[in-house]
């Protein structure tokens, strides 16, 4: 990763001319949401009740062709959580941070801190429902070529401090970097992604090169959306090669039962690795956006490690009295291999209804329960369904 820090200030440079900003735009958010959590399957126990608070603030300077200065401020807490009204928690710093500086037409080099999100973020995502979401620092290179072409250079973990004193000890790199790229083209009714990612982590205990390799295409005909996503994983985990993939399909069909309705139905596949093997074949979703699409009450935020089978049947409707928007999800879930002779994980429903107050700012109220399966039975050691709800109020301006 420092190795390509000179070679991306080169490239900086190469692109910058003198150019004077628009004005500086502000803009900001704030995100308001209590929980009752009543997810661990034990009836006898309360649940936690807890409200948190996101808020941003952002500046944008924008340059000609392409040209952006970006620093976007972020605070996270849950209210209550300081020892006293005296105290302040320390959860204040650069969710973004970064330049996109103009090169020849039609490319820019991004650096810095930004949000790295492609596609359905099924991948690479920003998890907007996280408290912090994720963003990563490094490069990125942006190109037109093939529609659209990037190529970036992320750093995951850094344990080599930044230092001014000369002749200081060198520090073994046990850090982690993530490279890529990641292609889209459209065409008509049709999009197309393909990306291949390369991930070192140096870890003394759990070294890890793993390569990711992939393709998604969406087909949109006549109120109809095809979308399949598919991946294959290969490299090593520790002293195990990697051999995992992930699959993907659904159909979403819109205004079928009336206007304003969408109805989707689909699967989402992920290996898994057998007890005993010798081979490493769990598929790693560790960047994407899990909360989307494994259930909201987020038990699989990672893939289990025997793999995950979840078919699910989602429906949704605009223009409900009263403004509302109501959205019903359903999960059956199961795991590839055995983990301790089970395979069921259960069944989960999701039920949300989200309404516009005024222009800017959106309520919307969630409830959730999830049937344990033999699998989580046995995990959580209790047979009860669990539960979850939140109400929570988002402001942009």
């Amino acid at each position: 990763m420092k190795v390509l820090f000179s070679a991306s200030l080169l490239l900086l440079a190469s692109g910058m001319t003198a150019q004077t900003p628009e004005p500086i735009a502000f803009t900001g958010s704030v995100q308001l949401r209590s929980e009752a959590d009543g997810r661990d399957f034990n009836h006898k126990t309360p649940p936690n009740l807890f409200s948190t608070m996101r808020t941003r603030l952002a500046a944008t300077a924008t340059f000609e062709n392409l040209g952006k200065a970006v620093i976007e401020m972020q605070d996270t807490r849950t209210l209550g959580g300081e020892p006293s009204t005296l105290s302040n928690s320390p959860s204040f710093g650069a969710h973004q941070a970064y330049v996109l500086v103009p090169m020849t037409e039609g490319y820019a080099l991004q650096a810095g801190r930004f949000e790295v999100a492609y596609g359905s973020e099924r991948i690479l995502g920003s998890v907007g429902w996280s408290m912090t979401s994720r963003s990563f620092d490094g490069f990125r290179l942006k190109t037109p070529l093939l529609g659209s072409l990037d190529f970036f250079a992320l750093t995951v973990r850094e344990n080599q401090a930044a230092t001014s004193v000369p002749a200081w000890s060198a520090i073994k790199n046990q850090g982690s970097d993530l490279y890529g790229a990641w292609l889209t083209h459209a065409h008509e009714s049709v999009t197309l992604e393909g990306f291949l990612l390369y991930e070192s982590d140096n870890s003394p205990t759990v070294p890890i090169d793993r390569y990711t390799a992939g393709g998604t295409m969406v087909w949109k005909l006549q109120g109809t959306t095809l979308t399949t996503e598919g991946a294959w994983q290969t490299g090593t985990f520790k002293n195990m090669d990697i051999q995992a993939w992930m699959a993907a399909v659904n159909v979403a069909f819109s205004g079928l039962t009336g206007e304003g309705s969408l109805l989707t139905a689909g699967a989402d596949l992920l290996s898994g690795t057998e007890a005993g093997s010798s081979e490493y074949n769990t598929f790693f979703v560790g960047y994407g956006t899990n909360h989307k699409f494994y259930g909201y009450m987020d038990y699989f935020l990672a893939n289990p490690a025997g793999g995950l089978q979840d078919l699910y049947l989602k429906v949704k409707q605009d223009g409900l009295p009263w403004s509302l928007t109501g959205m019903a999800d359903f999960h059956l879930m199961n795991s590839f291999e055995e983990m301790n002779g089970e395979t069921g994980l259960g069944y989960e429903a999701d039920f949300t209804l989200s309404r516009p107050i005024v222009k800017g700012m959106k309520l919307t109220a969630g409830a959730s329960a999830f049937i344990p399966g033999p699998y989580m039975k046995a995990l959580y050691a209790s047979k009860d369904p669990a539960w979850w709800g939140y109400l929570q109020l988002n402001v942009s301006f």
